[in-house]
C-alpha cells in the first residue's frame, strides 16, 4: 500500500512544548520503519535517551543542538545525523524559531530508554 502524507507545521502546534506528529508507522502499512516531525519551540529540549533501533534525524527548519556522549553537533536544515541503536542522545532547540525536526526508526514500534535510570517509553 502507497501512502502519502501531507504535512504542514501551522497544522500541528500542540502547546507550548515539544510535540512530536508521528506519520509512518504500521498504522500506514509499514512493516520495518516509523517516523514522524517533532517540534520543539526555542529553548526546549527533549531528555537524553537511546532507542532499541537505529535512528535518523533531520533538520527541516531552525537550529539544533544534538548531544551524542561527549560531542556537541550544531546542526541546521538539511543537516542529517545518524544514531545506531542504543546511542544515547539529547536534542535542544539551540535557534530563536521553531526547530522541525525528522525522525526515522529502523523498525515499527521502538523502544526509548531514558539515560540514567533505563525507564522505557
Amino acid at each position: 500500500m502507497v501512502s502519502f502524507i501531507r504535512f504542514r507545521p501551522n497544522q500541528h502546534r500542540q502547546g507550548e512544548g515539544v510535540s512530536a506528529v508521528p506519520l509512518i508507522g504500521e498504522a500506514r502499512g509499514s512493516r520495518s520503519l516509523s517516523g514522524g516531525i517533532t517540534r520543539f519551540p526555542p529553548g526546549t529540549s527533549v531528555r537524553a535517551h537511546s532507542h532499541s533501533t537505529e535512528e535518523v534525524l533531520a533538520v527541516l527548519q531552525g537550529k539544533a543542538l544534538i548531544e551524542v556522549g561527549e560531542k556537541r553537533i550544531e546542526a541546521e536544515p538539511f543537516d542529517v545525523c545518524y544514531l545506531p541503536a542504543g546511542e544515547v542522545h539529547r536534542v535542544k532547540n539551540s535557534g530563536d524559531s521553531d526547530l522541525l525536526l525528522a525522525w526515522i526508526y529502523g523498525a515499527t514500534t521502538p523502544v526509548r530508554i531514558l539515560a540514567g535510570n533505563g525507564t522505557t517509553e
